[in-house]
């Protein structure tokens, strides 16, 4: 990586409404860095973590803490060895039926499967009553081995600097198939069948998302708040309500409820995912596929200012099950960087009947070299302006701060031509950066003496290639640019 200055290192005088905004910055982030995770004070679209700048480069599977057979120690470290430092999982893992079309996906055991490698947040005890031939869940009674392993896991993503999302909530469990039409609320501890207080019918959305039962609310309240107090020492964590809560049955007043909740107990983010014009919580949440629609729905929510994470993606299954699967990833996570937006890749290649070590390395690779891209521009003093690109050879994505860094991610194939940018007057540094091997293609320095278009050759590329364009170092001012990641 080259090296690069800090954007203060240029000599500037500070009045004495600057010198003060400076102070009230420095104290922004020592409140941070007591606090754990929380918004950036410059720009709340990004976060710091123990003070510190943090871009979330997300990855994983969601069953990594409720399947008491997975190596979550091997997970992390393999996680972090690749510069991935988000990743998300269920608090309560949705069993569901083993799928019509002969799905392999391991957390599907089917009907009368007991005993299934999963460890509940509560003791099953008794006769085997429950839908799944096992004993019923005791909502009342605990079950402490499940409690250990959060704790183990959280400590273990702690000392790799990893932010755990923890969904509380699973909108596709109390419902009846939504996408395989095989029973998914027949297995879940809440439904009656399985010794829970709601109706054994059908579908239990009606139910669970009904502030006025009190004995489901009970059984919820009693759940997060035990979720808060075993957690509390750990504050690489953000909570979100509900997975996918697209259920007629939800409602904006029971997702602001969990996020009143959460907050009048913990000062820790809370995320939702974003659905209309108004979303509660810290952060918004994205459900969405394909580099387009990344760069659309993150547009529509960049006015909510608050973090954006594309935080559920088509799941990656591996190149002998997805062989274009990593490319998709790969342009959709740099459209969600130069979106101003963060990105979380959903990696079924983490299931136990599946070698991860292989199957998602190229994936993984591809994830490293954004972390480390990352590390070249202050992204929180940036945002997305595609109209600084006049013309390009390929569809193409801008984030900038102008006159002092632009980053253009070009989506498509082609051959050498050239492409222009709207830039202020000043020397650069331009740099041609190849996302599928992490190396520069091309470098060159420009002198500009007036602003406006500038054409630059550009390499001849296939899938995607990222233009940089920097402000130059000077020979006293060459220092290493310093490591704002943790």
């Amino acid at each position: 990586m080259d090296p690069l200055p800090h954007p203060t290192s240029r000599a500037r005088r500070l009045s004495a409404a600057a010198a003060l905004a400076l102070l009230g910055l420095l104290a922004a982030l020592a409140t941070a860095a007591a606090t754990g995770l929380a918004p950036h004070p410059e720009n709340p679209r990004y976060l710091t973590y123990h003070g510190k700048p943090i871009y979330l480069v997300g990855g994983g599977f969601y069953y990594a803490l409720s399947k008491a057979d997975f190596d979550y120690g091997r997970y992390f470290d393999e996680l972090a060895a690749h510069g991935i430092n988000y990743t998300r999982t269920w608090v309560l893992l949705p069993i569901r039926q083993r799928g019509a079309d002969g799905s392999d996906d391991d957390w599907r055991w089917g009907r009368d499967a007991y005993p299934i490698p999963y460890i509940s947040p509560w003791e099953r005890s008794g006769e085997p009553a429950a839908y799944d031939g096992g004993p019923p869940y005791h909502l009342d009674r605990f079950n402490p081995a499940y409690w250990k392993r959060l704790r183990g896991f959280l400590a273990h993503a702690r000392r790799r600097d990893i932010i755990v999302e923890l969904t509380l909530f699973d909108d596709c469990s109390v419902r009846h198939g939504r996408w395989d039409r095989s029973p998914h609320w027949e297995y879940h501890p809440f439904n009656s069948i399985n010794g829970g207080p709601a109706a054994n019918s059908r579908e239990g959305a009606a139910e669970f998302y009904n502030l006025d039962n009190e004995a489901v609310r009970a059984a919820q309240v009693a759940l997060v708040e035990k979720l808060l107090a075993e957690t509390r020492g750990f504050d690489n964590v953000v909570f979100e309500v509900c997975n996918e809560p697209y259920s007629p049955a939800i409602s904006p007043r029971w997702l602001q409820h969990w996020v009143d909740f959460i907050h009048e107990r913990d000062p820790r983010l809370v995320a939702v995912e974003a659905r209309g014009s108004r979303t509660p919580g810290d952060v918004a949440t994205l459900h969405l596929a394909g580099a387009e629609r990344v760069r659309a729905r993150l547009r529509r929510h960049l006015r909510d200012g608050k973090p954006l994470i594309a935080d559920e993606t088509p799941a990656y299954r591996g190149p002998r099950h997805d062989p274009q699967g990593a490319a998709l990833h790969r342009t959709a996570m740099w459209t969600a960087f130069v979106s101003g937006g963060h990105y979380n890749v959903l990696d079924h290649t983490w299931y136990a009947n599946r070698d991860y070590a292989s199957d998602g390395e190229t994936l993984r690779r591809y994830q490293s070299y954004l972390a480390k891209f990352v590390h070249r521009v202050f992204p929180w003093r940036m945002a997305p302006r595609d109209d600084l690109v006049a013309s390009a050879p390929a569809r193409a994505f801008a984030l900038a701060e102008p006159g002092e860094a632009y980053v253009i991610y070009l989506v498509g194939s082609a051959a050498p031509s050239q492409i222009s940018a709207i830039l202020e007057a000043g020397r650069y540094w331009v740099r041609w950066f190849d996302p599928k091997t992490g190396e520069d293609v091309n470098r060159l320095t420009i002198t500009v003496p007036m602003g406006g278009p500038v054409a630059l050759a550009s390499p001849g590329f296939s899938e995607d290639v990222v233009l940089l364009i920097r402000w130059p170092l000077e020979p006293k001012a060459k220092t290493q640019i310093k490591d704002w990641l943790p």
